[in-house]
């Protein structure tokens, strides 16, 4: 069994040409900064444990136990990734800010 690494990712931003972004416009008429429908704004906190390292070209699944500080376990998935870095992963919506943590 593959060992589950437990990290915390904060969000970024959102890209520019997102489907999120997008959409938002076509609804609203402007840009989707502080709207929230099944959307994660710029901020947004998770801590759990990855299922599988992020790889490029697969989506991001987490296993969350905490979500902006509050207990919330869940499961956690993203659109595709573009980019993994040890500080940083790019979907193709949004930017996250990635820490290994400990359970110490």
């Amino acid at each position: 069994m593959p060992e589950l690494i437990y990290v915390r990712l904060t969000k970024l931003r959102e890209l520019p040409g997102s489907s999120w972004n997008e959409r938002a416009e076509t609804l609203t008429g402007t840009t989707s900064e502080g709207l929230s429908d099944h959307h994660l704004d710029a901020g947004y906190v998770i801590d759990g444990w990855f299922l599988e390292a992020p790889r490029v070209g697969s989506s991001m699944m987490l296993l969350r136990f905490c979500r902006n500080g509050t207990l919330r376990l869940g499961l956690f998935t993203s659109s595709l990734v573009t980019f993994v870095s040890d500080t940083e992963i790019q979907t193709v919506n949004s930017v996250y800010q990635l820490e290994h943590l400990s359970l110490e």
